[in-house]
Formats: structure tokens, C-alpha cells, sequence
């Protein structure tokens, strides 16, 4: 049963525009005002230093239903479909 308390803070320099879970959980990538979508631990919220870069603002981004990639799409007009799977 879920207790509602506070797992982690994820920050952000600038303002965050979607967030999103792989299926399973362990993954989770964001993204903000900066030209790329950053990938995290699921379950802690670090930064795993891998970021999903575009021309401009990454606006969107969704989870393939095996974890595998992750599609992102942005306001430079591209949308980009990347291989995130992790050892």
C-alpha cells in the first residue's frame, strides 16, 4: 500500500516539460527548457551522465514498451528515436 512519502528531489536548473518511467521502473528520463533529455536511476533519481540531445527544447519523450529506446521530440522540429538500453 502506497504511504505517500517522499522517495528523492529531482532538480532541475530550469523548468522540467515531461518526465517518464520505463515499464519497469528502473529507468526514468527527463527532460527540460535545455536541448536534451537526461536518463536517471528509476528508483533514486541520480543522474546516470547520459543525456539525449536536440536542437532545441525537448518537449516530449516516451518509453518503448521493452525499455529498450526512448523517443524523444522537440521544438527543433525532429524527433529522435534512441537505443537506452543499459547493462
Amino acid at each position: 500500500m502506497p504511504d505517500g512519502r517522499l522517495i528523492c528531489d529531482i532538480e532541475n536548473k530550469r523548468r522540467f516539460y515531461a518526465v517518464a518511467f520505463n515499464p519497469n521502473g528502473k529507468l526514468a528520463a527527463v527532460s527540460g527548457n535545455g536541448n536534451a533529455a537526461q536518463l536517471l536511476d528509476g528508483m533514486t533519481g541520480k543522474s546516470l551522465g547520459i543525456e539525449l540531445t536536440h536542437e532545441g527544447s525537448v518537449r516530449a519523450l516516451v518509453f518503448g514498451p521493452d525499455s529498450s529506446v526512448l523517443l524523444t521530440a522537440s521544438f527543433d522540429k525532429t524527433a529522435r528515436l534512441t537505443r537506452v538500453t543499459l547493462p
